[in-house]
């Protein structure tokens, strides 16, 4: 679901110490949801990969894509496929 609405696209340098596609960059309509990067930082410290993806335009676009929602409680909404297999033990309204 993630996948169709991602545009994905390699970083570019903005400074002389930078090159360019460090990172692989996530957005969708233009706006950066999240990034994957390869670091090596040092000759001591171990390759790491840093991946993240913002919370809340990922939710967003998560809701937005599934339609049926019930909201339980002002915390506690259950989404498209869970409304049927967590209703009994919830009263539907």
């Amino acid at each position: 679901m993630l996948s169709k609405n991602y545009e994905v696209e390699n970083s570019k340098a903005r400074t002389r110490n930078q090159f360019d596609d460090q990172k692989v960059i996530f957005k969708v309509s233009g706006r950066t949801h999240g990034e994957i990067e390869m670091r090596n930082d040092s000759e001591i410290h171990y390759r790491e990969i840093k991946f993240w993806l913002d919370k809340k335009l990922t939710f967003s676009l998560l809701k937005n894509e599934i339609k049926s929602n019930y909201e339980v409680r002002p915390k506690i909404i259950l989404y498209g496929k869970s409304i049927r297999k967590l209703s009994k033990f919830y009263k539907q309204k």
